[in-house]
């Protein structure tokens, strides 16, 4: 070939010595020969001839240039599923982000709803004392007023006798007129007194339980009387008759005020809803008794009942059938939960619609145990 001007001209290869290309030939035959033997043998051992042999080395040929030319195609498609795995990752990251936040956003809403809770209790509470306290004035008008009268009685006989002594015309009938009318009207005047102190005294009792959380002994007969002394009022205007039974002397360790609110909340749920349309023969029947370590009280009314579809939702936050007719739809509801948290116990309802409704609370017998000190300690008790 024809060298350009600037090439530097092909280095010059001696032709081997005509007497060593003999051993040359020789030496690369030798080394060849077992390789064609060899690969002779694999055919042979394959059931290929020669020729055979040789087509399959060229099907393997192609077939490895048909690879080598699709590998592109196989490296791009492969950068396409790289791209599409990145894809897909970042939006599963992004969606995982999107859950994180939904899952902080509700739990914000979940303490904002346990934080109206409380104050919606706290709301209840407040509404129940100030009900008690206008139903306990109501109550006590009635034995003052009674008193006042006899105590103006009382001074009007003994004006009437000083009138008599100071002009001498004082008789014998006079002095029995005076003393039976102030034996009378001082016998009427202690009564009513006490009647008003006692319902005072039940008042402040239950207030001051009410108002602290405050865990101490109770004896459930006295505690549901005392509850019972504070919504007379309400009880007396509903037209029902309440009978209780139990052991006189059963005594726990609770929280009497959650247990006021329960028993209100029973009554005002019972004479909001459980009488409609029934005119006589009013009952509510409240039973306690000690099984072991548990106290179970049922609280139970002769009303119309709960039908069977309203019944799995009673103790549901807003649930109420009497929606702009004083029915909140938190009575029950706040129950539930002074029940089974404040109470540590649990709270069941059946109902037959027309026989009535009853609910079962089991409580622990005691929700605390005392150190020495007399501290309580509180301790989860399973009913």
């Amino acid at each position: 070939m024809k060298q350009s001007g600037n090439a530097a001209p092909s280095p010059t290869v001696a032709p081997p010595d005509t007497a060593t290309f003999p051993l040359l030939l020789a030496a690369l035959c030798a080394v060849a020969a077992p390789v064609v033997a060899s690969t002779v043998n694999l055919w042979a051992g394959l059931g290929l001839g020669v020729v055979a042999g040789g087509a399959a080395l060229a099907g393997l040929f192609n077939g490895y240039r048909s690879l080598r030319s699709a590998l592109p195609a196989f490296a791009e498609q492969a950068m396409l599923a790289q791209r599409k795995l990145d894809q897909v990752t970042a939006e599963m990251n992004a969606k995982a982000a999107a859950l994180e936040q939904q899952a902080n956003d509700l739990s914000k809403v979940n303490e904002n709803l346990q934080e109206a809770q409380k104050d919606l209790v706290q709301a209840e509470k407040m509404a129940s004392l100030g009900q008690m306290v206008a139903g306990i004035a109501h109550e006590v008008n009635t034995p003052l007023g009674i008193s006042i009268s006899m105590a103006s009685n009382i001074e009007h006989l003994a004006t009437n006798m000083k009138e008599l002594m100071d002009t001498n015309q004082m008789k014998k009938s006079d002095l029995v007129k005076f003393t039976d009318g102030s034996k009378e009207s001082s016998t009427l005047l202690l009564a009513n007194l006490k009647r008003a102190a006692d319902l005072i005294q039940s008042f402040k009792k239950v207030a001051v339980d009410q108002s602290s959380e405050a865990l101490m002994d109770v004896n459930v007969e006295k505690t549901v009387q005392d509850i019972l002394n504070t919504l007379r009022p309400t009880i007396r205007k509903s037209g029902v008759t309440i009978e209780n039974i139990g052991q006189a002397d059963l005594t726990m360790f609770t929280d009497p005020g959650a247990l006021f609110q329960v028993f209100s909340n029973f009554v005002n749920n019972a004479v909001l809803h459980a009488f409609e349309g029934i005119e006589s023969g009013r009952k509510i029947t409240i039973a306690w008794r000690q099984e072991g370590i548990v106290v179970e009280i049922r609280f139970r009314d002769n009303g119309r009942g709960i039908p069977a579809e309203h019944l799995p939702k009673i103790f549901d936050p807003f649930f109420t059938t009497k929606r702009g007719k004083g029915g909140s739809g938190l009575g029950l509801h706040i129950v539930y939960n002074l029940v089974t948290q404040r109470l540590k116990g649990q709270l069941t309802c059946t109902s037959t619609v027309g026989e009535g409704t009853e609910f079962l609370m089991r409580l622990p017998l005691k929700v605390a145990h005392r150190r020495a000190d007399g501290t309580a300690i509180i301790k989860d008790v399973v009913v």
